[in-house]
């Protein structure tokens, strides 16, 4: 029989019926020790786990790969599949290899694994891991888990450009793995977006340039302040009731596909409408004008009604004698809306909406209620299409959408 070399070969041939088991096992367990690429061993604790091999022989191959193993990518795996299809006690070598574990990798997957399960050896580890996060970055478990969602979101940026990084550089294995292993380290690097804590509880967050939030903001229960800036966000937890408390939100030059219910309802509870009722805008319609200065962290001058918008400002309203908003005009690229509210929707009275270069990738259905609307520009946005609704608006004159990649548009 010729020589088997890939772990896939050796899976094919045990289904194939021309090796038996036994004979993968022991195929696979020379390949696990005589290969220095991390993903083959990924690949040969994969198809242990596929042919349901779980004897002493794989919980040795198993623990040795989570002890000594250089890879955190093995050593998640070997652990996944321990948990997964052996009995755990608190007394076998996950525990101690996790009271060991240096890699964000490693502790946040295993972390999300036990938060996920209810058997109670897991509950165990799940505390073995927030002791070790806890007493490292020095904070509550719950504010420490946060921390290290930060830093795992981190790595795995860090992980996506690098092989172009190891093609570009020439970069041998070797080095490549040593790399690997200290961007994947426990750091304080996470801590740098913390402005404030005291005992041990979070109470100030900047987080700038991320695609994603962790859920676990959530559970910063003292959460004072929280700046979201320059991110990119298209999956946006809609009910962080826990940050409703917040006392200063700051949001600018973000992309969101949808305004969060969350930070709606911090704009009605910070007051940021006040300042409009005390313009003569109406109740309702002051809210829209709060969101928009949340997102904005900018607020919006009024003109008068006659007025024309003027070039020189950015950020303006007008609205007619009943207090009803007639035009909106949000035009700087400094502080960058990044979405089109929803809650634009509810102004009937909108005759001109302005936001041009503000990042906006979705007009809402809804966009079809602003029954007036005679202007609308959002050219130099990134829309991609346009929603059927648009065609109901019957008084529009004017629809500017320069600047966008706009599929058969005219």
């Amino acid at each position: 029989m010729s020589k088997v070399r890939t772990p896939k070969d050796i899976f094919q041939n045990v289904l194939d019926k021309k090796i038996s088991k036994n004979e993968a096992l022991r195929l696979l367990h020379s390949l696990i020790n005589e290969s220095n690429n991390p993903e083959i061993r990924v690949s040969v604790i994969e198809v242990i786990e596929s042919l349901s091999i779980f004897n002493e022989s794989v919980y040795s191959i198993l623990e040795k790969a989570l002890i000594s193993d250089e890879s955190d990518l093995v050593r998640y795996k070997a652990a996944n599949v321990l948990i997964n299809n052996f009995k755990i006690s608190d007394d076998t070598p996950l525990f101690y290899a996790l009271e060991n574990e240096d890699s964000v990798y490693v502790l946040r997957n295993l972390l999300q694994l036990c938060l996920n399960s209810e058997k109670k050896v897991l509950q165990q580890l799940q505390e073995t891991i927030k002791s070790r996060i806890s007493k490292f970055y020095n904070l509550r478990p719950e504010d420490a888990q946060f921390i290290l969602d930060i830093d795992y979101l981190d790595y795995l940026k860090f992980r996506e450009n690098f092989n172009d990084f190891v093609e570009r550089f020439n970069i041998q294995e070797d080095e490549k793995q040593d790399i690997l292993r200290e961007k994947a380290k426990l750091s304080y690097k996470g801590l740098g977006r913390v402005v404030k804590s005291v005992d041990g509880f979070i109470l100030g967050l900047k987080l700038h340039d991320f695609r994603e939030i962790p859920a676990s903001i959530k559970n910063l229960i003292k959460l004072e302040y929280l700046e979201i800036k320059h991110t990119d966000l298209r999956n946006f937890d809609p009910n962080y009731d826990t940050l409703l408390d917040l006392k200063y939100l700051i949001l600018s030059n973000n992309k969101f596909d949808f305004v969060p219910n969350w930070i709606i309802e911090v704009a009605k509870r910070r007051g940021y409408a006040l300042k409009y009722l005390k313009m003569g805008v109406d109740y309702l319609e002051a809210e829209v004008l709060g969101l928009l200065e949340l997102l904005l962290n900018q607020a919006l001058v009024k003109l008068e009604e006659y007025e024309s918008f003027n070039p020189s400002l950015f950020y303006h309203f007008k609205n007619n004698r009943n207090g009803n908003i007639i035009g909106i005009n949000i035009s700087s690229d400094l502080n960058r809306i990044g979405v089109f509210p929803e809650k634009l929707c509810n102004l009937k009275h909108l005759k001109e909406l302005i936001m041009p270069n503000q990042n906006i990738r979705k007009i809402p259905e809804c966009v079809s209620k602003l029954e007036d609307l005679e202007l609308l520009d959002l050219s130099n946005n990134k829309l991609t299409e346009l929603p059927k609704s648009l065609k109901d608006l019957k008084s529009l004159k004017q629809l500017k959408m320069e600047g966008n990649t706009i599929k058969n548009y005219n």
